[in-house]
Formats: structure tokens, sequence, C-alpha cells
């Protein structure tokens, strides 16, 4: 019995000895993967295990994501300092803020009561004309749902505006009620189009035109204009009136005149083909009227002047030149070139936009971060204004009605510039003072109007 006993035990000891052995050699094992000083030491690990666990971690996280396109990705930070992100030019009247995000478009109405800005940061704002001085304006916000609105334009009376959706590409159709007691005008998505499914390409013009029952004058339907040869019009509803193939190869940019007579589209070739929408009161079909030539490079931007007379356009070989539009192309007239004038551009696939004035004399290009004012009548340049926005190139430019201001959207600065427009005030001298001159009635409202001129200008002098 002994002898069993003492056999018993000896094999007792052994299988503790095995099992000692087994688990010391998993806990060694555990160890060299890391998991056990990570799980286990924690706060009390030496520092050579730290090292070892941070750099298991790292080990594990993602590489940062690439920058898209060639060429090395700068940072996009907030400038700091007011100088760094508000230009010092003595022209400067305001800079409006409340976007989050980048500003891609600005438009002003035709009836000069709101001003109209789109943004990456999926609103859309309206801003009172007459309060663009103003620190800071009164505004609108519209939310837009699942997008953001790369481009706005207004209809002709103002009661409505299309925006076009960057993500899903297609036109959604706002209504402005100004109907509150406020009179501050409320924005409401009204209609989008194509009523189902969406264009296949980028939008790169949108336009709306009203008829006008007083004048009988005009069409009511919406133009949309993409990225390749396709340019459509819709009735508002959505539902598609006609689909023209430009085969312009591409295209860069598209616009309606005010009046909804003519689409001007811009073309990779450097010509800007000219349509007219034949019917009064509804839409009957579009037709190619003229192919506009006079640059080098490729045609841009285009827009047309408040009076819908005159349409600006600017190359890619930094030229701009204006038209005068208001003939009778159905009788077989042709456009004739009135203006031509150059800009600085410094291309590598920057894209210039455009804006005239009101009053037919002023023209505004901006490009790159540079803003130019330029005479519609001598071509000469007024001034230049360096830097107007930081961190991209500027996308958008539109004169008010009235011609006072011009308001300039591009960059990473999220603002919108509102510029005096200096050289129109100073033509507006010369035509008071001329007419100060003659004899006639109204001479104390040309004197008021005379100084009210001056000291605009000269407040736009001080620094």
């Amino acid at each position: 019995m002994g002898d069993g006993n003492d056999v018993t035990s000896a094999l007792q000891v052994a299988f503790t000895v095995m099992v000692v052995i087994i688990a010391t050699a998993m806990i060694l094992m555990y160890r060299a993967g890391g998991a056990y000083e990570q799980e286990i030491l924690g706060p009390g690990m030496s520092s050579a295990v730290k090292k070892k666990v941070e750099q298991k971690k790292n080990s594990k996280k993602p590489p940062p994501p690439q920058p898209t396109g060639s060429g090395p990705r700068k940072k996009l930070v907030q400038p700091k300092g007011k100088s760094a992100v508000t230009s010092t030019h003595p022209w400067l009247a305001n800079t409006i803020k409340g976007h989050s995000g980048r500003v891609t478009s600005v438009n002003v109405s035709q009836d000069d009561k709101f001003l109209a800005t789109a943004s990456d940061d999926r609103t859309i704002r309206l801003w009172p004309v007459k309060a663009l001085e103003k620190r800071p304006p009164p505004c609108i916000q519209c939310n837009v749902e699942l997008d953001h609105a790369t481009m706005l334009s207004f209809a002709p009376d103002g009661k409505a505006c299309v925006a076009a959706m960057g993500q899903e590409h297609i036109l959604r159709l706002y209504r402005v009620d100004t109907k509150g007691k406020s009179g501050d005008g409320v924005l409401s998505p009204k209609q989008q189009c194509p009523a189902e499914g969406s264009l296949e390409y980028e939008i790169i013009g949108c336009g709306i035109s009203v008829h006008n029952p007083i004048t009988r004058t005009g069409s009511t339907y919406i133009m949309v204009a993409t990225a390749m040869t396709e340019l459509r019009y819709f009735s508002v509803d959505g539902s598609t009136l006609q689909t023209i193939d430009t085969k312009m190869i591409s295209q860069n940019y598209a616009c309606l005149s005010p009046n909804g007579r003519l689409t001007a589209v811009c073309g990779r070739l450097g010509n800007v083909r000219l349509l007219e929408v034949r019917g009064s009161g509804s839409f009957t079909k579009a037709v190619t009227v003229v192919d506009l030539t006079g640059h080098a490079g490729e045609a841009q931007h285009c827009c047309f002047s408040l009076c819908s007379r005159r349409l600006l356009c600017v190359g890619g070989d930094g030229s701009w030149v204006v038209w005068d539009v208001d003939v009778e192309f159905d009788r077989g007239a042709d456009a004739k070139k009135l203006a031509s004038g150059k800009f600085d551009h410094p291309g590598g696939g920057v894209r210039a936009v455009c804006a005239l004035s009101s009053d037919l004399r002023v023209v505004a290009v901006g490009c790159g971060t540079q803003i130019t004012f330029h005479s519609a009548n001598s071509s000469d340049l007024l001034e230049t204004i360096s830097d107007a926005h930081l961190g991209g190139e500027i996308c958008g430019l539109a004169f008010d009605a009235e011609g006072r201001f011009l308001c300039s959207s591009g960059g990473m600065d999220k603002r919108v510039c509102v510029w005096k427009n200096v050289p129109g005030a100073r033509f507006k001298i010369d035509d008071l003072k001329a007419s100060l001159g003659r004899p006639g009635e109204a001479k104390d409202y040309m004197r008021t109007a005379l100084e009210e001129a001056e000291l605009f200008v000269s407040s736009s002098s001080k620094k």
C-alpha cells in the first residue's frame, strides 16, 4: 500500500510540473505578441514594453487619405489676423459673414431686392441689397437637404430662383415669398428639374424665364446646361420641353438673358453660342442663331447686361469682349463686337468670371484671387484688386441693379465681399457735371446726386 501511494504522489508531482511548464510557455508567447503588456500590465508597464505596445498600436492605424489631383495639397486653414482674411483695399465696403463653408455662387435679383448666395455648407441665403453695407446685414437662410447648391439664378420678377445641386445633378426651383409683414422674404423649395431622375453630368449653367403679361414678352421655362454638350429646357413642373446637343465638345458655362430671349453657352474651342427662344407666352423651341468668336483660348464665362442688350464674355487667353446682341437675328442681323480688352490670366486651369454693370460702362473680371475693373468704352484698365479672396479662385461676381456695388465670392474665406463700384460713380459724376452745364430743369436734383456721388468716391479713397 505504501509503494502504491508513493507512485501516485510522484505522478501528481510530475503532472503539476508539466502544467507549470506549459503555462509558463504560453505566458511567454503571449508576452511576445504584445497583448499581455497592453491588457494586463497597463499603466505599470516598463518603458520598453510601452514602446513596443505603442508600435503595435500605430501599426494598426490606417494610412492618412491621400489628396486627389496632381501636386501637393495645401492645408486649408483659417488665416489669423484681420488683415489675413479681409482685404485692405479702400473700395471694400463690407465683408458678409454667415456661411460656414465655401461660397460657391452670388446672384442679385433684377428688382434689386436680394443678393442670393450658395455655399457647400448646404445653405442658401438671401441678403437685402439695401443692407449690404450693414455689419452684419440681416439674412434669410434656407437649408438644402442632402446636397449643396453650386449656382443660383433669379427669375426676372424676383419671385423665384433656381439652384443647381452639386451631387444629385438636378435643379431645384425655389419660391421667394415677399408678402410677409417684414417684407424680408421667405425662400422655400417648390419643384425639381427634371421631375424624375437626374442629369448625367455636372450642371455648369442654369436660368429661369417668366412671361411678362404686361409687356407680353418672354416665355416661362427653365434652362440647364451640363459640362458635356447637353442643353435642356424644362417647364416649371419639371417636364422636358426641348433637349439640344450643342456638339461643342464640352461646355464651360451657360446663362439666360434677363428678358428670357437668348441663351449663351461658352465652349472649349473659344466660341460662345447664342440660341434664341421662339414663342411668346409659351415656349416653342430654341434655335441657334450665331457663334461668337474672339478668344484664342476657351470661352470660360459670360453674362448679359441687366437690359439684355449686351453680352460680356471672357476667355482663357486673358481677353474680354462686349457684344451688342440687341439685334433681330430672325431677319439675318448679326451681333456686333463693341469693345474688347485684356486681363492677367495665369493659365493652368484657372477659370475667369465676369460681370457687366447696369449702365454698360464697367467690366469686372475675376481671375484667380484678383479682380480687375475695365472701361467698357475705352477698354482701359481702371483698377486691380489683388488677393480679393484667400485660399482659392474667385468663382462668382455680380453687380447690383443700381450699379453701386460689385459682390464677389471665392477662395476658402467663407465670405462675400462687397466692393464699391468707384469707376461707375466717376462716370456718373462726369455725366452730372455735363448736365449741369446745359440749360434745363431738375438742377437741384442733379446737384444732390452729384454731391452723393462725390462723397461715395472720396470715401473710397481713404485707407
